[in-house]
């Protein structure tokens, strides 16, 4: 289950996310309370969306363990503090070879709680980089989490405006043609509905 948030509900959880987790430092005792809280700040269930140490058979042969595993979206590789991010990078992407094709997460995201590393997977653009301290500041690019991207804003801004003119347009040709006041006003909130698929 997903609580659909808006982006200044999201900073503010962001801001008591890196407060909470500002100290931690250990894997095997924090990993997990890492990932949830990182759930929490998009307003999404962690116990419906994501597995934790889920097992997987690497490309080696060899079987692993999946930190954080949201299907689809995020696989996530923690580590202790002040440990290797690329050799962390690098295992989690030795998981990728056991997972279904529909599984294959859109984003990898390694961290050692003070550092996080966010690779948008199968991109050449390099990874995002920086520290706990900083979320709120990258907050943009993690809004995938909360099911809406800057991309898709965009999409949705563009298509608003089109509508709106198209609305615009119409109002004056009716009005120009004697239709006004209440007959008008009812047809376009009518047209209005349908018009962005025109």
């Amino acid at each position: 289950m997903t609580v659909a948030l808006n982006k200044t509900e999201i900073l503010h959880r962001a801001h008591g996310f890196v407060k909470d987790y500002a100290d931690v430092s250990y894997e095997m005792g924090e990993a997990q309370n890492f990932i949830r809280g990182l759930c929490d700040v998009f307003g999404f269930s962690n116990k419906r969306l994501v597995s934790f140490e889920q097992r997987v058979k690497k490309l080696d042969g060899k079987r692993g363990r999946i930190d954080g595993f949201y299907p689809g979206k995020l696989l996530i590789e923690m580590k202790s503090r002040g440990e290797n991010l690329e050799e962390a990078y690098k295992q989690a992407t030795e998981y990728l070879h056991g997972l279904k094709d529909a599984e294959l997460p859109d984003y990898i995201l390694v961290s050692d709680f003070e550092h996080l590393h966010l690779y948008q997977h199968g991109s050449s653009n390099p990874p995002l980089r920086h520290k706990l301290d900083d979320f709120s500041q990258h907050i943009d690019d993690y809004l995938f989490l909360a099911g809406f991207e800057p991309q898709a804003q965009a999409e949705q801004i563009a298509v608003n405006e089109n509508a709106a003119r198209k609305i615009a347009q119409l109002h004056d040709a009716m009005r120009s043609g004697g239709y006004t006041g209440a007959d008008l006003e009812r047809y376009l909130a009518l047209v209005a509905r349908f018009i962005v698929f025109c």
